[in-house]
This record gives C-alpha cells, structure tokens and sequence, in this order.
C-alpha cells in the first residue's frame, strides 16, 4: 500500500508543477522562466499573447490548423493546453492509483475515514507543489 501512496503523491504532484505552469504562463508569462529563457523555448508556443494562434491556419475564419488542432488535439499547439492536458492526466492518474488503494483496503468505517484523511493529504500536498513553483521555481529571478 506504501507504493501506491508514494506513487500517488508523485502523480498529484505533477499535476500541480503542470497547473502552476498553466496559470504562471497566463498570468504572469513576462515574469516567468518561459519568458526569459534565450531561444531554448519557442515564443510562440509559450508566450499566450501569440500561442493561441497556432491553432488556426486562419484566424479571421477561425479554420483548423489541422484536424483536431482547436479540440481533442490542442495541446500540441501551445503550452498552456500542453500543460492542462498533462494536468488532467497525471489527476485521473492519481484517482485509479487511489482506487488500487482502496482494493487494498477493505471497504470498511476505517477505509472511509482513511480515504477523506487521504484526499485532505492529496490536496495539501497539491497545494505545497503548486506554491512551491508558481512562487518560486517558474519565477524568473529578476522579475522583470
């Protein structure tokens, strides 16, 4: 059962580096590493002001830039949808490890008070990562 927790913990935690990135490069994209990292990453995949483009072949018409570009495939057309579908993932992730959990334990009066105490955890551990990196390590160090 140790692995299962471990794994989960791992799980949540990505989700929320991934929702920190998300709401780092809509928010404060001038003042995050995606910005000021020197042609290792494409402004126009990253930078929200423009990214939002590369899911059209036209904008006026709003056509397509190829099939599935503006639904089921969006994520490969920006970051913040690349960092939103990886989100989503690494959270339904965790829930089937935690319903492995909860085979390993028998459904029970216990089971249920372990099961809100590990949802609690989840969530401040959620939290943790998600300060952790917005505040601090997707913060560009000067502040532009």
């Amino acid at each position: 059962m140790l692995l299962f927790i471990l794994i989960s913990t791992l799980l949540i935690s990505i989700a929320a580096i991934c929702e920190a990135s998300m709401d780092k490069l809509e928010f404060q994209w001038h003042k995050s590493i995606f910005a000021t990292k020197p042609r290792l990453l494409r402004e126009d995949f990253w930078n929200p002001y423009f990214s939002w483009k590369n899911k059209y072949s036209n904008i006026e018409t709003k056509e397509p830039k190829f099939f599935g570009s503006t639904t089921f495939l969006v994520f490969l057309t920006d970051g913040w949808h690349l960092f939103k579908f990886l989100k989503n993932l690494f959270l339904f992730l965790t829930i089937l490890f935690s319903f492995f959990i909860g085979h390993l334990y028998n459904l029970t009066t216990s089971f249920l008070l372990f099961s809100l105490m590990y949802v609690v955890y989840l969530r401040i551990v959620h939290a943790f990562i998600f300060v952790l990196f917005f505040e601090k390590i997707l913060q560009h160090k000067n502040k532009l």
